[in-house]
């Protein structure tokens, strides 16, 4: 009983974690959506979890052969719940989420492993599944190990540095052709053609600063000559420019933004 006292503590301790990782993400990194939503659903697939275990199936006489399938099913609903939120959502799986449902996927055989062990067949070799305590061995102690890591592991990687592994220079491996930086250009020429014929208003202003700040981003030089990181930021602007240029007078900008979508980056 006094294993599994410690156990809900140490539960309730992860839970608090998490709902405190997500709250700091709340607070100091607002924008980072998919790692707020991780954290929240983490904490409360725990949450839930540990309520029904302490509910349903820890008052269960044969505790020790649903115990294992139990919270395999656990971490197969959280790796599920945690990629449905994402696919609905539209977010992108970056390295924590990966990294989170990795580590379940582990838990899950682990669980599953033990399971076999004690209940169904040894898997040490021993004649009798191993359903006493005294038989405890190595896989035993694997996974119970892994429970603690795999959530102190997670916790860690929803607070991490964003620049922890990769240097700015990283993000510039695409090259751009001179044929798209023409193209680019041409463009730039175009919308500020159209910009002269715009009816004076307060669209016309934004959108000739879309394309003024276009062609200074375009124009950006670095010590091996034209620096081209600066095309698809310079054709979104480009983008929004002509949807400014093509929107009727009568629809406020207030009203504008308020618009769905997002104007299709077109650069090729």
């Amino acid at each position: 009983m006094a294993d599994y006292s410690l156990g809900f503590i140490l539960d309730n301790i992860w839970i608090i974690c998490f709902l405190t990782a997500g709250l700091y993400n709340v607070y100091f990194r607002r924008e980072y959506k998919p790692i707020i939503h991780l954290s929240f659903v983490i904490a409360g697939a725990l949450g839930v979890s540990k309520i029904v275990y302490t509910q349903i199936i820890l008052p269960e006489p044969n505790l020790r052969e649903i115990y294992y399938l139990y919270w395999a099913g656990a971490s197969l609903l959280t790796v599920g719940i945690v990629s449905i939120d994402h696919q609905i959502k539209g977010y992108a799986f970056h390295w924590p989420v990966k990294l989170a449902i990795s580590l379940f996927l582990i838990e899950i055989l682990l669980n599953l492993a033990v399971h076999l062990d004690r209940n169904v067949v040894a898997l040490n070799g021993m004649l009798s599944p191993n359903q006493n305590l005294e038989n405890a061995w190595w896989l035993w102690g694997v996974r119970n190990t892994f429970l603690y890591l795999d959530n102190l592991l997670i916790i860690a990687s929803l607070v991490f540095p964003y620049k922890a592994f990769k240097g700015v220079d990283d993000i510039y491996k695409h090259k751009y052709g001179s044929s798209e930086m023409d193209r680019a250009f041409k463009r730039v020429e175009l919308l500020e053609n159209i910009m002269h014929i715009m009816p004076n208003s307060l669209k016309k202003a934004h959108a000739y600063q879309c394309v003024e700040s276009a062609r200074f981003l375009l124009e950006q030089w670095d010590s091996q000559g034209e620096d081209r990181r600066h095309l698809y930021s310079a054709n979104t602007l480009c983008d929004r420019a002509r949807y400014l240029a093509f929107t009727s007078d009568d629809v406020s900008m207030e009203k504008l933004e308020e618009f769905d979508g997002v104007p299709k980056v077109d650069y090729r």
